[in-house]
C-alpha cells in the first residue's frame, strides 16, 4: 500500500461520496489508483498512442461500475482487475498476444531459494540512489539502470507481476485478484522473473569487467 492510500478515507467513504455525486471523491480515487493503473497499462500495451485511451477507458468503466462494486476486495485491488482486463480485452480485439499470461506450477514456485528476490528490492526498489555518499550514489544509479535493462528483458505479464509486488508493495494475494490467476501462478512467475533478471544481470557486470 503506498503512503498516499495510507492516508485516504476508506473505500466505502469514497464510494459513498461518488455515488452522492461528488466529483472530488472521485478524483481522489484517481490520484490513488493512477500509478498501479499506469504500471498495467505500461507493462502490457506497447503502442504508447493507445494507452492514454486506454486509461481514459479504464476510469470511465470504474465510474460506471462503481454502484456494483460490493467490497469484496480494496477498492485498488478492483480498479486494478478493470486496468488488466481492459487491457487484454484490448490485445484479444487487436489479434495480439499477451506473452507469459498462460498458467503454469513450478515446483519452486514458492519463491523459496536464491532467487536474487532479497536482493533485488533492496537495491531496486529501495534504492542506493538516495544514499548521501556520491560515489554509493552513482552506483545505485549503475544498478538501477542495469535492474531496469533486465525487467525490459521480461515477458510482459512478468515485468507487470515484478512491479507490482516489489515497487507497487502488493502482496501475492491481491496481484492474484488484480489478473485473475491462483495465488501459486503468480508466485510461479514470480520465481521465473526473478531468476531471469538475475541471470541477466550476472552476464550483463561480467560482460562490463572485461
Amino acid at each position: 500500500m503506498s503512503r498516499l492510500q495510507e492516508h485516504l478515507p476508506p473505500d466505502h467513504e469514497l464510494v459513498a461520496r461518488v455515488l452522492q455525486g461528488e466529483q472530488q471523491a472521485f478524483e481522489i480515487i484517481m490520484r490513488a489508483s493512477a500509478g498501479l493503473v499506469a504500471h498495467v497499462v505500461y507493462r502490457l500495451i506497447s503502442k504508447v498512442e493507445d494507452r492514454e485511451d486506454l486509461t481514459q477507458d479504464i476510469y470511465l468503466k470504474v465510474y460506471r461500475q462503481l454502484p456494483r462494486f460490493e467490497f469484496r476486495s480494496r477498492l485498488n485491488t478492483w480498479i486494478g482487475r478493470i486496468a488488466y482486463t481492459t487491457c487484454l480485452n484490448y490485445l484479444k480485439k487487436k489479434k495480439l498476444l499477451l506473452i507469459g499470461a498462460g498458467t503454469y506450477e513450478d515446483g519452486n514456485g514458492d519463491g523459496a531459494g536464491d532467487d536474487g528476490a532479497s536482493w533485488l528490492a533492496k537495491n531496486y526498489f529501495e534504492g542506493m540512489g538516495n544514499s548521501e555518499n556520491p560515489e554509493k550514489r552513482l552506483l545505485g544509479k549503475e544498478i538501477e539502470f542495469y535492474i531496469n535493462d533486465s525487467l525490459e528483458q521480461l515477458q510482459p505479464l512478468q515485468q507487470l507481476l515484478i512491479v507490482l509486488h516489489h515497487q507497487q508493495e502488493m502482496g501475492i494475494q491481491e496481484i492474484a485478484g488484480i489478473v485473475e490467476m491462483p495465488e501459486g501462478t503468480v508466485k510461479s512467475h514470480l520465481f521465473r522473473a526473478r531468476k531471469s533478471m538475475k541471470s541477466f544481470l550476472v552476464k550483463k557486470l561480467k560482460k562490463d569487467e572485461l
